[in-house]
């Protein structure tokens, strides 16, 4: 297992809870911010070179902000860390002449209805940080999608599941009554991870693809996750913002 990590210290630790719970001394961690393209290509070399097998990639890093920032690349930030990291990271390790078969992806999002505004995708003329957050969540599905069909037959499966509702800092910049009310609804890490963990791992899922679950049971993504015109749009667009080919 190999943990990619913005905080060292932080991945540190977890590593080394992960290895007390189940025994295993088999957890490494590797300097990764999804925020940061060129962390993710020196991630992504790291990896190659010290590995020589992906059995199955977990997307989950996410940011919601309040006000509107920039990442090091100068990218709208919530676009960046929860879809233009992802697919790139995605991309790079998958490529087409070195495909890790048979091979999960799985990407952590959330049922967004947000149809996406091409001509102003990163928010410069209008913002509102849920728009913003939605729309990067609809890039997920539609992204998920999209990935599917191109990596049909090659034994790569590719699916998003929505693990629900976490008690965690992750909306600590949201307003204070919605911070409250989202941890009186929200369920533990251990109790939402059960869904990603069932998905990358049982037998009873080695085929499916293209899927948008609820934990571990499929539910339907919004049918514009579903437009094969906005799928490859939204692919052209991510591929020149992250300059994969």
């Amino acid at each position: 297992m190999v943990l990619g990590c913005r905080d060292l210290e932080r991945g540190n630790a977890a590593a080394t809870a992960i290895q007390r719970a189940t025994g295993t001394t088999r957890v490494a961690v590797l300097r990764l911010d999804v925020a940061d393209q060129q962390s993710i290509r020196s991630a992504v070399r790291a990896f190659k070179h010290t590995y020589d097998r992906l059995d199955v990639l977990i997307n989950n890093a996410a940011v919601y902000t309040a006000a509107r920032r920039l990442t090091p690349d100068g990218l709208e930030v919530m676009l960046a860390t929860n879809h233009l990291g992802p697919f790139l990271l995605t991309t790079l390790l998958y490529d087409p002449a070195e495909l890790p078969t048979p091979s999960r992806i799985l990407t952590l999002t959330a049922p967004s209805t947000t149809e996406l505004t091409f001509d102003d995708l990163q928010g410069t003329q209008h913002w509102r940080a849920v728009r913003a957050f939605g729309a990067s969540k609809m890039c997920n599905l539609l992204c998920t999608c999209e990935l599917a069909r191109r990596l049909a037959g090659t034994g790569v499966t590719v699916n998003a599941v929505h693990p629900g509702l976490v008690r965690s800092d992750f909306m600590q910049e949201a307003a204070a009554p919605i911070r409250w009310l989202l941890k009186l609804v929200s369920s533990t890490p251990e109790q939402a991870a059960a869904g990603p963990v069932y998905l990358a791992s049982s037998p009873a899922v080695a085929d499916v693809t293209g899927t948008f679950f609820k934990g571990t049971q499929p539910i339907a993504a919004s049918p514009y996750a579903h437009a094969p015109a906005v799928q490859q749009r939204l692919w052209r667009v991510s591929a020149k913002l992250t300059h994969v080919a």
